[in-house]
């Protein structure tokens, strides 16, 4: 018996745009702006990684410490070439603390 396999190999899919979901519009806005780095890159599971890893930092190093990015869904063409990715950010509340005085 003989299992002839053919593979066909199109283009990589790529990112053409990142969104996020989220109560509060200006940081949803600052995470779109910090991903347009990512845009044209080819999409796959390290470049997910990269990006949540990244805006973990972020968002720690700009206070949001209790904030959680999830990946809701991926949108793609009919030629699954782009694919738009869809973030919902939860927990949203910057915290800051203040010391007045000596």
């Amino acid at each position: 018996t003989v299992l002839d396999i053919s593979v066909i190999e199109g283009e990589p899919c790529r990112v053409t745009s990142i969104q996020f979901e989220s109560k509060n519009k200006a940081l949803s806005q600052m995470l779109q702006a910090r991903t347009k780095g990512y845009r044209n890159d080819i999409f796959t599971e390290n470049l997910i990684l990269d990006i949540e890893r990244n805006l973990d930092t972020h968002l720690r190093e700009k206070r949001y410490l209790n904030a959680k990015v999830e990946q809701k869904n991926a949108l793609y063409n009919p030629q699954k070439t782009r694919a738009t990715l869809i973030y919902r950010v939860l927990d949203v509340y910057k915290y800051e603390v203040v010391f007045n005085g000596n």
